[in-house]
């Protein structure tokens, strides 16, 4: 048993005494406080919330429930260690109170996304949670336990016992979409090996023919269960297998929108062009869940400022749970801005941007979160259009066309999309170069001042096993490189070390001598990071955007690859844009040849770093992609005024 519960302490019986007449009007009390706890909690008046709630159990100690709820409060003020002892007292009042058990089991699950040292306490508290539910009953709360155990298994990135579960849960609910979509689709997160990852890519695009297969949905309950579970499933991770996702994303997403026709057929149908403003004006709107502090934003958020207001009403919609301080840059600068709360269902959030009779709906972003591919398989303005923010298909026959940056486009682009592409001027970016100071030194982030020190700071599941070879290539030419990565979670770091630990050993070397694992930091230490690195190592299959437009702001030349889609291009785009070819690898050869020569040709490297510097203003505050968006607008909804949309 676990640190955290110690089970040698524990009660057996979860039943409280016969209580007198006296207690019973303590109880009344208790549910005084209670209540009273309640109010001020909606409140956010927590610390007064905690008194009351230790007011209910000085009078109801026996209540497990009350114990909980007090935990998770002091959790949710970030005191942890006042949090544990009540989950303690929780289990010792309710030692085999199967509800009980799956609460504490899905508290400990979620303490497991924070990386510290009782992690591993974490992990085997919430397992002996959810296996005593399984051993003590077999009824309904044995699907919660199932349930349980699956997003435990989904955080630890275990997809065997990840997959094993849910097939659990279908064997109890074979009706149950949300498992049934997450068995058949599920992806890893990291792939241990490269036979790993094909074995995936075959399971995934084998089971997208099982759960297309629309005779099998007959009822709008289907649907509707459907629909739910596509919420939660943003179909994310198939395009970073570094294939050609064109085909599998269009039977996806003809599928999403045959769900969303069948549920909301009233949005499902062409529309008109209509009239301009009575002012002249064209009405555009944005929709995206990540206009905050996020990439999409910083990529897109001046070209959606900066159109020009005598020409065009700007709607600006988002369904972020985020604190609206966190998109006050937007709310402030945009004619309306809507923030469609998480509380409104799919249809009052279509509703609300059909009712505002756009001439366009553009969405910076789709691919990364459910109920925005969701909303774009609905026809809410005559003309749908998506960005780079997610650089594929969306394979959705509501898209009608995909606005990319013509230097990050391959010749043949065009047969990637299921949209219509527009190659927009340079990198259809507007982005501002961000403030630089540099208060911290090398040794702050374990680096030395002899170290060369090559940055690879994108998420690690854009690293695919059959690339891992690159990283010792470079070092064994370079004794004293070190390669920092950002991580995310201690089982990323974990998945990741594993794999670059057998790369190393097969060229002889050690990866701890070498790999530097940093975790997830704040923007402005990651900027000083990028001053004290030397070269950025663009990933070949997924190129850093705005993580390359950093570090070029902070003076840091990047070594790239360009592969066949949009997606691997960005960085190479980035320096075709500046006029510095020299970074810019032909194969993988080329790229580690690049990059040893950046650390072993002092001139070399001298002129590059120099030249980014003098070049770099070329990319920042863009105003032609703008000016072309405009131009886009109106040339498209001239063309289309009046005529009925096909």
């Amino acid at each position: 048993m676990t640190n955290i519960v110690n089970s040698n302490n524990m009660t057996t019986s979860s039943k409280d005494p016969k209580k007198t007449d006296q207690q019973q009007k303590e109880s009344r009390s208790d549910d005084d406080f209670l209540q009273m706890a309640r109010y001020c909690f909606d409140l956010k008046q927590f610390d007064e919330a905690i008194e009351l709630y230790k007011k209910s159990l000085d009078i109801c100690p026996e209540n497990a429930n009350t114990w909980l709820i007090l935990g998770k409060l002091y959790l949710k003020i970030k005191q942890p260690i006042y949090a544990m002892p009540c989950f303690q007292k929780a289990y010792e009042k309710a030692p085999d109170d199967p509800f009980v058990l799956i609460k504490l089991g899905s508290i400990f699950t979620g303490l497991i996304k924070l990386s510290c040292s009782k992690v591993p306490d974490y992990i085997e508290a919430s397992e002996f949670m959810f296996g005593k539910v399984l051993s003590i009953d077999k009824d309904e709360t044995s699907l919660s336990a199932y349930k349980g155990l699956s997003t435990l298994y989904y955080i630890l990135m275990d997809h065997d016992r990840e997959k094993f579960f849910y097939k659990k849960i279908l064997e109890i609910e074979p009706e149950n979409q949300f498992a049934r979509l997450q068995y058949l689709l599920m992806l890893p997160f990291i792939y241990s090996s490269t036979e790993k990852m094909l074995y995936y890519k075959q399971r995934y695009l084998a089971n997208l023919e099982k759960l297309i297969d629309i005779s099998q949905y007959k009822t709008e309950e289907d649907l509707r269960s459907l629909e739910e579970a596509m919420a939660t499933f943003p179909n994310f991770h198939f395009c970073y297998l570094g294939i050609d996702t064109l085909e599998a994303y269009q039977r996806y997403g003809r599928f999403v929108h045959f769900v969303m026709k069948n549920l909301y057929s009233q949005w499902s149908h062409p529309r008109p062009m209509p009239k301009k403003n009575p002012d002249g004006r064209i009405k555009i709107g944005f929709f995206s869940y990540h206009l905050v502090q996020h990439t999409v934003s910083l990529l897109f958020k001046n070209i959606i400022t900066l159109l020009d207001p005598n020409q065009f009403e700007v709607y600006c919609y988002t369904t972020t749970e985020k604190e609206p301080e966190e998109f006050h840059h937007l709310n402030t600068s945009v004619e309306h801005f809507v923030h469609l709360k998480g509380s409104l269902s799919q249809g009052q959030c279509a509703n609300r941007i059909y009712n505002d009779n756009l001439h366009f709906l553009c969405y910076p972003d789709i691919g990364m979160h459910g109920p925005t591919t969701m909303l774009a398989a609905l026809r809410l303005a005559p003309v749908q259009c998506m960005f780079w923010g997610h650089p594929v298909t969306s394979g959705l026959p509501t898209m009608d066309y995909f606005l990319s940056s013509d230097l990050m486009e391959p010749e043949n682009g065009q047969s990637h999309y299921s949209e219509k592409l527009i190659r927009m001027p340079n990198l259809f970016t507007c982005f501002e170069s961000p403030e630089i100071n540099r208060p911290k030194s090398r040794s702050e982030f374990d680096l030395g001042k002899d170290d060369f020190v090559y940055l690879s700071p994108q998420s690690l599941f854009k690293y695919l096993p059959h690339r891992d070879h690159l990283f010792p290539r470079i070092a064994r030419q370079v004794s004293n490189a070190k390669i920092v990565f950002i991580t995310k979670n201690h089982r990323q770091k974990e998945l990741i070390q594993n794999r670059f630990q057998k790369a190393f050993s097969a060229y002889g070397l050690d990866f701890n001598d070498y790999c530097i694992f940093r975790p997830k930091m704040t923007r402005k230490d990651y900027l000083n990071l990028n001053m004290v690195a030397d070269v950025l190592l663009d990933p070949l299959d997924w190129s850093g955007g705005r993580s390359t437009l950093e570090a070029i702001s902070c003076g840091l030349p990047p070594v790239t690859c360009p592969g066949q889609f949009m997606r691997s291009r960005h960085t190479y785009a980035i320096l075709k844009r500046m006029g510095i070819c020299q970074t810019i690898a032909k194969d993988e050869e080329d790229y580690v040849n690049i990059a040893v020569k950046m650390a072993k040709d002092p001139d070399f490297y001298a002129t590059i770093k120099n030249l980014v510097i003098k070049k770099r203003y070329l990319l920042y505050n863009d105003r032609e992609c703008i000016d072309a968006l405009e131009s886009f607008f109106i040339s498209t909804a001239n063309q289309k005024m009046g005529k009925k949309q096909a």
